[in-house]
This record gives C-alpha cells, structure tokens and sequence, in this order.
C-alpha cells in the first residue's frame, strides 16, 4: 500500500473508492437544492482537512477508512435527497 522508497500509495481500493465518489458527485446531485449541496461541500471539506492529515502522517488505511466513510455517507445522503425529491418521507 505505502511505498516507502517512492513516498506514494499504491491501492487499488484507493482508486476506485475515488473514482465512484467522482462518479456520484458528476452524475448525481443534479436534484440537489443549495443547502443539500452546501452540506455535501461542507462534508468534503472536514474530509479534505482529515485527509490532509493522514497523507501527513502516512496513514494509508486511516486515509482510506476516512474516504470509505465519506463515499457511505455520501451515498445515504444523495438516496435520500432524491426520495425527497421524488415525493417520499424522507428528507436530508
């Protein structure tokens, strides 16, 4: 995962975690008010700053569980919003 002669992390998981979060965030918020997508960028900014860190203290699974919570939450979020748009209960 962490390779220590290149200084760089080489993980599949890390690829694609990033990719289908890329995914969600260019294909799924069209249905999101500004509040909704204000949240979602407040969300990714306490990632970025918790990802920062970890990239500073090369902790690759720490980084990965971190970017595995924010996909999760993420995709609950975007479920919710579009049942709410939709005309279900719920509401993010």
């Amino acid at each position: 995962m962490w390779n220590e002669e290149e200084r760089e992390w080489d993980s599949p998981e890390l690829d694609l975690l990033i990719s289908e979060i890329k995914y969600l965030v260019d294909n799924c918020l069209g249905n999101m008010t500004v509040p909704q997508l204000e949240e979602i960028a407040s969300r990714m900014e306490i990632f970025m700053r918790q990802g920062d860190f970890w990239l500073h203290e090369e902790d690759p699974k720490r980084f990965i569980y971190d970017l595995r919570d924010f996909g999760l939450w993420l995709c609950d979020y975007i479920s919710d919003a579009e049942e709410k748009f939709w005309g279900g209960e719920k509401s993010p």
